[in-house]
């Protein structure tokens, strides 16, 4: 039995605001495709339909990655005096947390991280695996020529996610830095092998207010958990 398509939900996170669009035109189409389907009583034609419409969806998410990516490099070429963000948020409704999420996905590929050879496969991942895959390499772990065959051919997010969790038991590359909120509240980054102190949650508060903002914090930084 082929493994279950799972959704593509990561243009969502709590900043994040609906877009007017009209739907209308879409569905009307799908449900007149569908009757005519039907009548001829071509189920192939059917699935055929939603299989182009899952593609088209996850082409979508990273041709959406790629257009965010492009657009915050060359921003200040159009000359605009709001901040790329702000604008993208007042146009798209897409708060911070997932632009940069985007923008680090496509990252992926403009910038060489993936291997040459495995780029093609890996762009069919669904964003919902590629996001966590960028983040690993922003928090500043690299990952090795094995790690990442493992990668391309896992089979769903769950085995994706779990070769990420044992590879970030590895040192930190060069240069690259690492995030940890403690147990007790503070916020350390550690760099180059150098250890400090960069800020503090106030963990020890409790409410759902201070809770649901402590979690927001940590997501949307991509800081680690003691």
């Amino acid at each position: 039995m082929p493994n279950e398509i799972e959704n593509d939900t990561e243009i969502v996170s709590s900043l994040d605001q609906p877009m007017r669009y009209d739907p209308n035109p879409v569905l009307e189409d799908i449900g007149n495709f569908y009757n005519q389907a039907k009548n001829d009583g071509n189920l192939e034609a059917i699935i055929q339909r939603a299989q182009a419409l899952i593609g088209n969806f996850r082409a979508s998410g990273l041709g959406l990655a790629k257009l965010l990516y492009l657009l915050n490099r060359d921003w200040l070429s159009f000359k605009v005096d709001d901040e790329f963000s702000d604008t993208i948020f007042a146009t798209l409704g897409i708060g911070k947390v997932t632009i940069d999420r985007y923008i680090a996905v496509w990252k992926l590929f403009a910038e060489n991280y993936v291997p040459a050879s495995m780029a093609e496969s890996l762009k069919l991942k669904p964003m919902k695996s590629l996001i966590p895959i960028a983040k690993t390499l922003e928090q500043g772990y690299d990952i090795t020529q094995t790690e990442w065959q493992s990668l391309m051919d896992s089979p769903d997010d769950s085995t994706i996610r779990g070769i990420l969790r044992d590879l970030k038991g590895e040192p930190l590359r060069k240069g690259g830095m690492i995030l940890v909120l403690k147990r007790e509240g503070d916020i350390v980054a550690t760099m180059n092998g150098q250890t400090v102190t960069v800020g503090y949650l106030y963990v020890d508060q409790t409410g759902d207010i201070t809770e649901k903002s402590i979690e927001r914090i940590v997501n949307g930084s991509g800081i680690l958990k003691e």
